[in-house]
């Protein structure tokens, strides 16, 4: 929050201690009665990704200054831990959807079988409710649906080239 003690601290990366809020101007109330405040930055690898902030009906001191420090620098671990894990189990998923794909594409099957598994592939990597594929007609001039997932009957759907989303990028060949 620009202009506010939190605030101040996520941008310097230096923990504040206001001991009478009644005095600091950038005081910005978020409990009732409070009567001091304590903002100590969260940080991994030199770089602010939070702030931790304290207030109190009470006063506050330095000692609760170094233990929010400490706590803070804690915090940030087990954040950015449960961040790479997140991360790591995303490569994860991403490296066996590419896995599935390269195997569909390795194996002696249609070209329907393998449209079929793409379209699997791809609603399960993105994790979409619907997916569809559209070709364009012999002349050229319409998509129409080849396979897709998750839309219910829309065999026998036509886009004329041009028309809507769809129709448009097909028209001009640039992702929307």
């Amino acid at each position: 929050v620009e202009g506010s003690v939190a605030g101040g601290v996520y941008r310097t990366g230096s923990p504040a201690f206001v001991p009478d809020v009644s005095r600091e101007q950038h005081y910005i109330p978020g409990m009732e009665g409070a009567v001091s405040e304590i903002a100590v930055p969260l940080k991994t690898d030199g770089e602010v990704i939070g702030v931790l902030n304290v207030e109190s009906g009470a006063p506050l001191t330095e000692a609760h200054v170094n233990v929010l420090n400490l706590f803070a620098g804690q915090v940030a671990l087990l954040i950015d831990k449960a961040d790479l894990k997140s991360r790591i189990e995303g490569w994860r998923r991403q490296l066996g959807l590419l896995n599935r794909a390269a195997t569909a594409l390795n194996t002696d099957v249609s070209l329907e079988t393998l449209i079929d598994h793409i379209l699997e592939v791809t609603v399960d990597a993105l994790d979409l409710e619907r997916c569809a594929l559209f070709l364009l007609d012999t002349n050229g001039e319409d998509l129409y649906i080849q396979a897709h997932r998750g839309y219910g009957d829309i065999q026998g759907l036509r886009i004329a080239k041009g028309e809507g989303i769809t129709g448009a990028v097909a028209a001009s060949g640039v992702r929307a």
